[in-house]
């Protein structure tokens, strides 16, 4: 009789759960040039620099697995997602943003890195509104450590090696990345804000069989993104509450809504759902060009106990780059060569 073999991971036996799958943010409103290029610049006359750091399941680990003898076994190790976005973003000439983009993701024996330089336009209407358009490039470095993975029937007495999972030790491919957005502001209807992008244009296989493996076991699939939110007063005291949502889509839709209430532009606390996965609690602190926030998961999808925490942190400081004109200088007294400054 085989005895019952304990999986190390899940999704070793579900090859296509191994597409690639952005990282979860739940200060999204704050970031959204990591999802969106048209973001690029969006705040007037500053450049902007900001970081979200994204540890989902804290303490997640896997199984220690092991063949029925006993000779084969992998430790524990850590399963969680972890994802870093680091963003410079800055408006130049009124029309055109900027933004220089680094995320970081890893999430059990898969990781990848993505630097990517977003370009957007904007248009303004009448001094009311603005409409803005831009586009990313990007190169993705993928790796997968193989050591980490172990097929069932490799486990199992007779051992058969299972095709589908890779047998390796860590190997990476680079690639190309592409995204294109927009979105539309206006602050006469309670700041309105709306955005749509489309990122990862150029869908891959990662590790084919032109690298010795299956097609899809890790692939690059493109994602939707569609965006939303609203500042409304409420009475005279200083507060605002702020709602917001995103929308994404990759395979299936996943929506994320959360509410903010925000006290003399100054402090902010809040709730969000993140569909089928998490509640989550926001706080947060703002001074100025600076701002902080905090975020605390509460999740709901019933993964084993040990697992259930995750947290955000969110920090963003923008600079002045409102360039002033050079002085004109004119002529005063010719003989003497004395001129002033206008």
């Amino acid at each position: 009789m085989i005895k019952k073999i304990t999986l190390l991971f899940f999704v070793a036996l579900t090859v296509n759960a191994w597409s690639q799958q952005d990282g979860y943010q739940t200060h999204f409103q704050f970031n959204e040039v990591s999802f969106n290029p048209s973001y690029a610049g969006k705040v007037k006359d500053k450049m902007c620099v900001s970081l979200l750091v994204h540890e989902q399941y804290a303490g997640f680990m896997s199984d220690l697995i092991q063949n029925e003898a006993g000779t084969d076994k992998v430790a524990p190790y850590k399963i969680k997602a972890s994802t870093q976005y680091l963003n410079l973003s800055a408006r130049l000439f009124e029309k055109w943003g900027v933004a220089v983009n680094l995320i970081n993701d890893k999430i059990g024996p898969q990781s990848f890195i993505l630097p990517k330089l977003s370009l957007a336009y904007y248009k303004s209407f009448q001094n009311t509104s603005e409409l803005s358009f831009g586009l990313y490039y990007g190169q993705m470095q993928k790796s997968l450590d193989g050591t980490k993975l172990r097929a069932l029937s490799v486990l199992q007495n007779p051992s058969v090696i299972d095709p589908s999972v890779p047998s390796m030790l860590i190997t990476s491919k680079s690639m190309n990345d592409l995204g294109v957005g927009a979105h539309y502001y206006n602050p006469l209807l309670n700041d309105l804000n709306v955005g749509i992008s489309a990122v990862h244009l150029l869908e891959a296989n990662v590790f084919d069989k032109s690298g010795g493996f299956v097609p899809n076991f890790s692939s690059i699939t493109m994602h939707y993104y569609a965006n939303a939110g609203m500042n409304f007063m409420i009475g005279t005291g200083g507060l605002v509450i702020q709602p917001n949502i995103l929308v994404k889509y990759k395979s299936t839709v996943q929506i994320d809504i959360n509410a903010l209430a925000i006290l003399n532009q100054q402090f902010y606390g809040g709730l969000s759902y993140r569909q089928g996965d998490n509640i989550n609690l926001m706080i947060g602190f703002m001074q100025g060009d600076f701002k902080v926030g905090y975020a605390f998961d509460f999740v709901v999808n019933g993964l084993k106990p040990g697992s259930r925490t995750t947290h955000e942190l969110f920090v963003q400081y923008c600079k002045s780059i409102v360039i002033t004109a050079k002085p004109t200088k004119y002529m005063l007294d010719p003989r003497h060569l004395k001129d002033t400054q206008h």
